[in-house]
């Protein structure tokens, strides 16, 4: 009766492995990870290949952009108002642009 119940159970593994390498080719293997949801965020991905749920409107950055983002060069508009400003010459307005744009760049804005 032993050597019986050995081999039911040897062949109950063996159809657990095989189902399991099934279902890896037909979803593919994950690594035994399971995606996550990260409904409120997720500041930075832990590792490659990381699984994730996405819910519908959501974005997802490259690398570049979320680095771009995380130091608050995201893109957007920048408006500057300069109330009664005082000029002697229309040179005067070249330099403040020029000074403008130095700082700016300086603080890593793209002023492409």
């Amino acid at each position: 009766m032993k050597p019986l119940v050995e081999g039911i159970g040897k062949v109950a593994g063996w159809l657990g492995e095989a189902l399991g390498w099934v279902k890896d080719q037909i979803v593919g293997d994950q690594g035994g990870a399971s995606a996550n949801g990260h409904a409120a965020g997720l500041r930075s991905v832990p590792y490659d290949n990381y699984p994730a749920l996405l819910h519908k409107n959501e974005a997802v950055l490259t690398a570049q952009e979320a680095n771009q983002y995380r130091n608050g060069r995201g893109g957007g508009n920048i408006t500057i108002n300069l109330n009664h400003p005082v000029a002697r010459e229309e040179a005067d307005f070249k330099k403040w642009a020029l000074l403008l744009r130095n700082e700016l760049e300086g603080a890593g804005f793209n002023m492409a």
